[in-house]
């Protein structure tokens, strides 16, 4: 066998691997929408009645990490508002921070929030919704201190400075992201699994499609991308046998006394969330419990905002390998999980480069070496049909999804965005692994970042009236 021969099987061998794992999900997406996605369907009477037997409803406070989020915060609080949950339940706790005043003292975060605050407690004569403010020296820590110098503003930081405010009278805290839209009934899911099943932690998928028709062709892609994996791989993962499990960083509630037991949140972690997953898991041996409940929210606006939210996620669990060496996990599960972390850029990599593999072996006349039979002919044609598939599945997933973009696009204009994402899939598979292979190369050259930069937001402050697969009880007031 010559080198031509080892060369092209080789490819065909790959990339077959890559078209059944293809074919796997496909077949997971639908399987899932039946059963680990369908959301049931609960009486909130009944649900009062079941809870007066067992101490009452449990109680709820969700946390919002907020800074510089003017354009999206009061949108995301009347969201919040609108669960389908006695208010009496619930609060809901924003978290600004005191260097964004500084900056700009006239328009900021805090502001916003004062404002749609007193507008809601009012209305429910009581502190429903609660605006509590980083200090600068806050040094991020859990419990923490206030110093002169506090130390860089973080996701981490702002959680653990909220985690201080939470009364002893709740139960679970939920953590969103300051652009969420959060399902009106996932309350309801969650009080139920805790009063039958006691549940400490709990997570549920994200679709960063909100601003779909805001945002440049790339993120569009990713956004889709992520929903996918969301669809058709993460609900799986509370459904299995106890294994650990990075969290989304959204859409997920834990125990009060859970999470303060555990110190709170990492603040110098690029990607807290994967880091309290596995510190769960690691020390207290829990792992997230799955809810169908969809969170949507936005994606990165442009290219460039694309490129530093993926590649500081590829560095947060970069970050994470000396943690994972440290733990007390069996062998063959710490090489399973950095396994994992490794090999994603350049399964990533050849993600990028495999569509185009074929075409290039093709124009060389490499496949003309080696000798034909029925069998490679069969194997070559279907890996052909199965290749052409990948062109449907962005296509696929803005079908399912627009209902959160836009709930009845003319069917000219979602014709038409079918087209554009099947035409589009290779150019976008040229660039995607681009952040994920910046971060390990960093990685390998002992460059670290030691900035954590959030992602910037579309505008909302327009309101968006529809919202969710439901036209009826949806509806925002006017902003």
């Amino acid at each position: 066998m010559g080198l031509e021969d080892i060369v092209v099987y080789s490819v065909m061998i790959l990339f077959g691997i890559g078209v059944a794992n293809l074919y796997r999900h496909l077949i997971d997406l639908y399987r899932f929408e039946r059963t680990h996605l369908k959301k049931p369907d609960i009486n909130l009477d009944d649900l009062i009645t079941e809870a007066s037997n067992d101490g009452g409803l449990p109680y709820f406070a969700v946390m919002i990490p907020a800074r510089e989020e003017v354009g999206v915060i009061e949108n995301t609080i009347r969201r919040l508002e609108q669960f389908d949950y006695p208010k009496e339940n619930y609060e809901i706790l924003v978290i600004t921070d005191e260097r964004e005043i500084l900056n700009n003292p006239h328009e900021n975060t805090t502001s916003v929030v004062d404002r749609v605050a007193r507008e809601l407690n009012e209305e429910y004569s009581r502190e429903f919704v609660k605006n509590t403010t980083v200090p600068a020296g806050f040094d991020g820590y859990y419990p923490g201190q206030v110093k002169k110098e506090g130390n860089r503003s973080t996701k981490g930081r702002a959680l653990n400075w909220g985690l201080r405010q939470i009364p002893n009278n709740v139960d679970m805290i939920g953590i969103y992201d300051a652009d969420a839209r959060a399902h009106p009934d996932l309350l309801k899911f969650i009080a139920s699994r805790r009063l039958k099943e006691n549940i400490d932690v709990i997570q549920g998928p994200v679709y960063p499609v909100s601003n779909y028709d805001k945002i440049t062709a790339v993120p569009k892609f990713a956004g889709l991308h992520l929903a996918w994996w969301h669809r058709s791989s993460y609900p799986k993962l509370g459904k299995e046998k106890q294994k650990l499990q990075f969290l989304a960083g959204t859409n997920y509630f834990i125990d009060k006394d859970l999470i303060k037991r555990i110190g709170g949140w990492d603040y110098e972690a690029l990607t807290e969330d994967a880091e309290l997953g596995l510190r769960l898991y690691s020390k207290e041996k829990r792992f997230a419990k799955w809810h169908p409940y969809e969170e949507i929210e936005q994606s990165p606006k442009n290219f460039r905002a694309f490129f530093r939210q993926r590649r500081r996620w590829a560095e947060g669990f970069l970050q994470l390998v000396p943690q994972i060496k440290k733990t007390k996990m069996p062998k063959l599960e710490k090489l399973s999980i950095l396994s994992r972390i490794y090999t994603a850029p350049p399964t990533w990599a050849f993600t990028e480069i495999g569509p185009l593999i074929g075409p290039v072996l093709y124009l060389t006349h490499i496949y003309s070496k080696i000798p034909s039979s029925p069998l490679l002919t069969m194997y070559s044609y279907a890996l052909l049909a199965g290749s052409i598939s990948y062109l449907a599945l962005y296509p696929l997933m803005y079908h399912k999804l627009h209902k959160h973009i836009e709930p009845k696009p003319p069917k000219t204009k979602r014709f038409l965005q079918y087209a554009k994402l099947g035409i589009l899939t290779i150019p976008y598979w040229l660039v995607q692994a681009l952040p994920e292979m910046s971060a390990m190369k960093r990685h390998l050259l002992g460059q670290k970042t030691t900035v954590w930069e959030k992602t910037e937001r579309t505008d909302e402050r327009v309101s968006d009236t529809t919202f969710l697969d439901k036209p009826e009880g949806y509806h925002l007031r006017p902003v």
